[in-house]
């Protein structure tokens, strides 16, 4: 083991391990296992028969050695760190995993892969009440210095690491896809924001489009280099109940955030609570419950936007003199204070992360 980054480090290791990365039936368990073995990527390389790398062509044509080439030549002109399993800086967290991958391409700051860390997922068609949750626990998480963890993609992944940007917090970001893209496309400006504070993960070198079958396989990442899992919404099949999996493979402990009955974004959600997931009441007990488990301490944080000197006024107020007369659900509180769904949630969230308000199931609320 050695005590740097593979890149910046060797070229002929960084050019060695690209060539491993196409050899024809190695896989990510046959590469895994040949670089533990030989304890390097080049002893690696020699070790195949001499046939399995000498005429080989990658899926598209290309000569491996040329590919190799070229890709180590956008890592070095996009600053990408290459992190080989069984090196210093290959996260621990990852060799948890039957089948870790051999490798690990990340841009920004490969410390942030280590850091306490929750990974917050969900549907990419979500409600704005998911919407408004992920924002609303990501923002809660990342004030307090836990890093946020998700998939970059449409619906909650975004909203969640938009929450961990504008709070100042860690965002990493597992794509399913090569390390030098960003998907989907509307996220681009989303996914420099994330690379300025946190990092950009993916187990897919340069070049590589994001296919069906490579986001099962970034879930598993996902999964593993958190410490705790939380699904926001999630369908009765859907990506976020594969990283679930994954997650209790690992030992995870797995949260989820209790939705609607009849409601398919909550149809995986409230399975997952019937199988014996956490259930998240608040950002604020989520918060507690994962500091507990990483053993830190909270923060006193920011002070909900509702709250001054004790008392809540606005919007805040006018929704808690409702619920002064008791539980009311959602449609109830729309009409009391003449708001829309969205923003009555993103009013109840800040007033549940200040402990003022509970929500219960079926979007029901009362005072506290």
């Amino acid at each position: 083991m050695v005590d740097t980054l593979i890149r910046p480090g060797s070229r002929a290791e960084c050019l060695a391990l690209l060539r491993l990365l196409d050899v024809p039936g190695l896989g990510t368990r046959g590469l895994s296992r040949i670089m533990r073995e030989a304890g390097s990527a080049g002893r690696a390389l020699r070790s195949l028969a001499p046939a399995r790398t000498r005429d080989s062509k990658t899926d598209a044509g290309r000569d491996p050695a040329e590919l190799a080439r070229e890709r180590l030549g956008v890592l070095d002109r996009m600053g990408i760190h290459l992190l080989a399993v069984g090196h210093a800086s290959y996260p621990p967290r990852l060799s948890e995993l039957y089948d870790p991958p051999a490798c690990l391409f990340v841009r920004g700051d490969p410390e942030a892969l280590n850091a306490p860390s929750v990974a917050v997922v969900g549907s990419r068609r979500c409600t704005p009440y998911g919407r408004h949750a992920a924002e609303s626990i990501g923002g809660a998480l990342a004030s307090h210095g836990v890093a946020v963890v998700s998939g970059l993609a449409l619906g909650i992944d975004g909203a969640a690491h938009r929450a961990t940007v504008d709070a100042g917090g860690t965002p990493v970001a597992v794509l399913g896809n090569g390390i030098d893209r960003i998907h989907p496309r509307s996220h681009v400006r989303l996914g420099r924001s994330v690379l300025q504070r946190g990092a950009l993960v993916s187990e897919f070198p340069p070049g590589v489009s994001a296919l069906a079958h490579h986001f099962p396989q970034r879930n598993r990442i996902l999964a593993a280099l958190s410490d705790v899992v939380v699904v926001v919404e999630a369908a009765a099949r859907s990506g976020a109940l594969i990283t679930a999996e994954f997650a209790l493979e690992l030992g995870r402990d797995i949260y989820a955030v209790p939705g609607e009955m009849g409601v398919r974004a909550h149809e995986g959600t409230l399975a997952l609570i019937r199988d014996g997931a956490g259930v998240v009441t608040s950002p604020e007990a989520l918060l507690e419950d994962v500091l507990r488990t990483s053993g830190r301490v909270a923060s006193s944080g920011p002070k909900p936007a509702a709250e001054s000197d004790g008392t809540v006024e606005g919007e805040a107020g006018r929704l808690l003199s409702v619920l002064d007369d008791g539980v009311r659900d959602l449609d109830e509180l729309c009409r009391a204070v003449r708001m829309g769904a969205s923003d009555v949630l993103a009013v109840l969230f800040e007033l549940e992360l200040g402990g003022r308000v509970r929500q219960e199931a079926g979007l029901r609320f009362r005072r506290v």
